[in-house]
């Protein structure tokens, strides 16, 4: 028979993982979180071309998951850092080991779709910046339409008079 020394007891508290611990855990996390996103976007990249009408290869969506590793690396961060959030939740205990489970499935829930999704944002947030500079763009020579009209009475043909003049009208 197996003898445990007598100040030994079951309070997970006692025997916490303490800062190194959780430091080792998150990394461990992150780069399991992060093989697993950046796997799931290499499935998904290939599954979209094909239902597109192409005929991907597995190098195809390898290249589709590699060209957004910034994204993938940014969302295995937040997954390593909910998933420590979860394991310290579980060791305090029942209400936290129910606080983390439902939480957890809060998560799963809400992150379920993420992977699609994670290609179709970044397109939507480069077509925002593309919009932005646009905007910015007609934004300046408007400007300088109307300072050129402000300073010689000419807008140079480019703007009709009446346009440039509404940019001085009074708002009331």
């Amino acid at each position: 028979m197996v003898s445990f020394p007598s100040n030994l007891d079951n309070n997970p508290r006692r025997y916490g993982l303490g800062l190194e611990g959780y430091l080792i855990l998150f990394a461990f996390y992150l780069v399991q979180y992060f093989v697993i996103i950046y796997a799931n976007s290499a499935l998904v990249g290939a599954a979209l071309i094909r239902l597109k009408g192409g005929d991907p290869t597995v190098g195809d969506g390898f290249r589709i998951a590699g060209s957004r590793m910034g994204a993938i690396f940014g969302y295995a961060a937040i997954s390593a850092t909910v998933g420590l959030i979860l394991r310290w939740f579980s060791e305090r205990g029942s209400l936290g080991t129910i606080a983390a489970s439902l939480f957890g499935l809060a998560w799963g829930l809400a992150t379920f779709l993420a992977i699609p999704i994670l290609p179709a944002f970044i397109v939507f947030v480069l077509l925002l910046i593309g919009l932005g500079l646009i905007s910015s763009t007609l934004s300046g020579i408007f400007a300088s339409a109307v300072y050129s009209y402000a300073t010689t009475g000419s807008t140079g043909g480019f703007f009709g008079e009446d346009l440039i003049r509404g940019a001085f009208r009074s708002k009331a």
